[in-house]
């Protein structure tokens, strides 16, 4: 490193930074040729010296100057308390990918992943492994391609050249938050448990925004929008499905999932047809499900399941809005309650205080109590205020106001978190009007 870009780099890190008391700082530069010792004046060449390098103790900062890192693999090492690999505020960090095995307590925090080259042979652009755990994904630029805010002009055969994973969480106890993803296939797949992932933007994707088979799992806060029709994959926002000890689909029980607070929908505008995908919002598909909640979201698409259920057991849908992202229809896209099978029902399921086109049950053992607060809405605009632009708050003076129930079920806020209740009783939908 030139002793010009060492004193930028300096001052600017400790007035962006501070000066951590009783945590070492080390650094790592790309433009550097050879091993240093991972201070400022020697640092390190690759993020693998950092971790090779047998220096690193829990509550260490790992600083990757401005450049391109190349990958990122990450094995065999576990810490006690987190080690943060973080990006330099001073420029530009870029990672062609990262991979986690073997290792836990692990923050990566403001780096921008993409592949520097085609995607073909990458199944995902980030991969926590089943052995890893406790692995920490926070303010992240995930694209498939550095152009992929770009991704509403690209052909079919550009969706079909860029496809690729965003980030693939087979580990359990892992966090993906506060990050940004575009223009992938699937945005996030997940299958180990307990796993979180809370406030991201997912914009431009041709399969699933999230997919989980994982017990545990938080899907909270997330903004996921304009899907791409390139193939026969019906498409989702949120997807679920169980799986057996054995490894088989749809057998099996997933436990203790949340879906809260998102907004899922299928066109802001900027995918031309026929590439517009006609898209699923939440599909809880071949369950059982137990302990499952869906409640204060947002889901506005064509297809027909906006909210739909298969086999859920001691688990609720409350305060949802569901509404018809193209024109008025009585049918679609609808909340819809069912059993997975004749064997793997649906019971002991509450269903209240939500918005949509159609509420329907067709599963003898789990009824939709007709007191419960939901109130059937085919024309969205007539009580919400701009559902066409995405404003999904009820219109002041709605008829709606006050016109849902409180439940066991009943959240203690609304999707913008708001106290709920503000007024007689709880609004219905996922907003509570002041």
């Amino acid at each position: 490193m030139n002793w010009l870009r060492r004193i930028a780099v300096v001052m600017g890190l400790c007035l962006l930074f501070g000066t951590p008391l009783s945590a070492a700082v080390w650094y790592v530069d790309p433009d550097v040729q050879g091993n240093g010792d991972g201070t400022m004046d020697a640092p390190w060449g690759t993020v693998a010296q950092a971790f090779q390098s047998g220096k690193l103790t829990g509550g260490d900062e790992v600083v990757l100057l401005p450049g391109s890192h190349g990958h990122i693999k990450i094995w065999n090492h576990r810490f006690e308390t987190p080690v943060v690999l973080k990006a330099s505020p001073l420029g530009l960090v870029r990672v062609d990918w990262i991979e986690f095995e073997n290792s836990s307590r692990i923050v990566v925090d403001g780096l921008s992943v993409w592949p520097s080259g085609p995607t073909s042979t990458r199944p995902s652009l980030i991969w926590i492994a089943s052995g890893a755990s406790q692995i920490v994904l926070r303010n992240l630029e995930i694209r498939s391609r550095e152009d992929a805010r770009e991704y509403a002009s690209w052909s079919v055969d550009e969706w079909i050249e860029r496809r690729v994973i965003g980030v693939r969480i087979n580990g359990s106890k892992t966090r993906l938050e506060d990050s940004r993803l575009l223009g992938l296939s699937f945005a996030v797949l997940t299958t180990g448990e307990d796993v979180v992932i809370r406030n991201n933007l997912i914009q431009g994707f041709s399969a699933d925004g999230v997919q989980s088979t994982g017990n545990g799992t938080q899907v909270i806060g997330n903004f996921i929008a304009d899907c791409v029709k390139i193939g026969g994959n019906h498409d989702d926002g949120i997807q679920a499905y169980s799986v057996s000890d054995a490894g088989v689909p749809s057998e099996g029980i997933l436990r203790d999932v949340v879906i809260e607070r998102n907004k899922v929908l299928e066109t802001l505008g900027f995918i031309p047809e026929p590439m517009r995908c006609q898209l699923q919002g939440i599909g809880l598909f071949g369950g059982i499900y137990t302990n499952l909640l869906i409640s204060n979201n947002v889901v506005s698409v064509s297809a027909w399941h906006g909210i739909a259920v298969y086999g859920a057991q001691n688990s609720a849908i409350v305060h949802n809005t569901v509404v018809h992202s193209i024109a008025p229809n009585d049918r679609a896209p609808w909340i819809g309650v069912f059993d997975a099978s004749e064997t793997r029902v649906s019971l002991d399921l509450e269903v209240s205080n939500n918005i949509a086109p159609l509420i329907q049950s067709s599963s003898p053992t789990a009824p939709i109590d007709p007191r419960a607060g939901n109130i059937t809405l085919v024309r969205a605009d007539a009580e919400l205020l701009a559902p066409a632009v995405g404003e999904f708050a009820l219109k002041p003076g709605s008829n709606l106001v006050d016109r849902g129930v409180v439940t066991r079920a009943t959240p203690q806020t609304d999707l913008a978190g708001r106290p709920r209740v503000q007024g007689a009783a709880p609004d219905p939908g996922a907003y509570e009007l002041r």
